[in-house]
């Protein structure tokens, strides 16, 4: 218990629950049910709240309550910034949970009336965790890492192949196969190695060329990457369109080889009936020239 703990903890009590009791009552009970706890539970033991923990779920509290006063006024679920990303080590695990508590206290005084309001809430929690208890994540570096493996494996290879030809380089061959476990004078075991070493260089050039795809598939559909949501919402909107840009002539052109018309009116079962015919499918639309 933080020093001043008990006094802090018995006055909230009454206060929540609007006791009359004397405050020394409530602290003795707390320590009994804390004394309780340490003898029969050893798991349940520690401090009931750290000033860390209090300071945290107060900045939390303060900020989460700011930002939805000022909303309300205005309420949309426009956001001004992109949704963020989070992942295992950016994200407040305890902050969450604080935020959860602050949600379902704010909603005894204040239910939600409708869609806008409870995204108004969400919304608001994400930004005040990034605000906050946001833990921006470290730089990995595993590009690099990978850069300077497939050195090593081109050295290695290199190595090999030299002493394999010419005989060169012993010291330097006989230390690289001897990573392998392998003799640097059985030809099977060097071809084994050379295979090995080409494997491992594939591998790791094909996770830098996943990356790479990823990142020009990202950069390629940015805005909808980047702000889904307001791309959809925007598909919504009525927008103004110039009909007088369109060429007529091009849509028909195109369009009418998509089907056949029959030269005359078909008569009796040839009305039911149709003929199968070849034709060149077009991918994509006309150039506009």
């Amino acid at each position: 218990m933080p020093n001043k703990g008990y006094p802090l903890v018995a006055a909230n009590f009454i206060k929540k629950f609007s006791l009359r009791v004397n405050e020394n009552d409530v602290i003795r009970d707390l320590k009994r049910i804390r004394a309780h706890c340490v003898k029969h539970g050893p798991q349940l033991t520690g401090e009931i709240g750290s000033i860390r923990d209090v300071s945290l779920y107060e900045k939390l509290k303060k900020e989460f309550n700011g930002l939805m006063t000022s909303r309300m006024e205005n309420p949309t679920v426009l956001r001004d910034k992109r949704n963020q990303r989070y992942t295992e080590h950016s994200i407040n695990k305890e902050a969450v949970s604080m935020l959860n508590v602050i949600i379902k206290e704010y909603l005894i005084d204040h239910p939600v009336n409708d869609m806008t309001h409870l995204a108004i809430i969400y919304q608001t929690a994400q930004d005040c965790h990034d605000i906050v208890a946001y833990k921006p994540p470290k730089a990995t570096g595993w590009r690099d890492i990978i850069k300077e493996k497939l050195n090593d494996l081109t050295a290695a290879l290199t190595s090999v192949l030299r002493w394999r030809n010419d005989k060169e380089e012993f010291e330097e061959a006989k230390r690289f196969m001897g990573k392998y476990n392998r003799r640097i004078d059985n030809e099977e075991h060097v071809e084994e190695v050379i295979q090995r070493i080409e494997e491992a260089k594939t591998r790791e050039e094909m996770k830098l060329n996943a990356s790479d795809f990823k990142r020009r598939l990202f950069n390629a559909n940015r805005t909808l990457e980047l702000f889904t949501g307001r791309f959809f919402r925007n598909l919504e909107q009525k927008h103004q369109v110039d009909e007088s840009q369109i060429n007529s002539g091009m849509l028909i052109d195109y369009w009418s080889q998509m089907w056949t018309k029959a030269t005359e009116p078909p008569t009796g079962v040839e009305r039911y009936t149709t003929e199968l015919t070849s034709y060149a499918p077009m991918v994509g639309f006309p150039d506009r020239g």
